[in-house]
């Protein structure tokens, strides 16, 4: 039996933010964040700064995220093998 654990606010809000921006741009609002990840804005606002903060910290994890995707483990074989690797994941 597994147990799935459910997102926490600050996860709801980066994947919210990460959807939103995506979808609307960075001209989203606040209000469209919170009901999009189901919190309020004085959670938003104890767990980030500002919108803007919560946006930059949604992008950081999603560029994260990219790279990660793109690189290799670390013994994968010849610096040749690596390189072609990524270029693999991109095309």
């Amino acid at each position: 039996m597994t147990t799935e654990t459910k997102p926490n606010s600050r996860e709801r809000l980066l994947e919210a933010a990460a959807t939103l921006t995506y979808r609307d741009g960075v001209g989203i609002g606040v209000e469209a964040l919170c009901k999009a990840a189901g919190v309020s804005k004085r959670s938003l606002y104890q767990l980030f700064e500002s919108k803007d903060e919560l946006l930059a910290a949604s992008l950081k994890e999603g560029a994260a995220a990219f790279v990660a995707g793109l690189l290799p483990p670390p013994d994968d074989g010849s610096s040749r093998e690596r390189i072609l690797h990524v270029f693999r994941q991109l095309g």
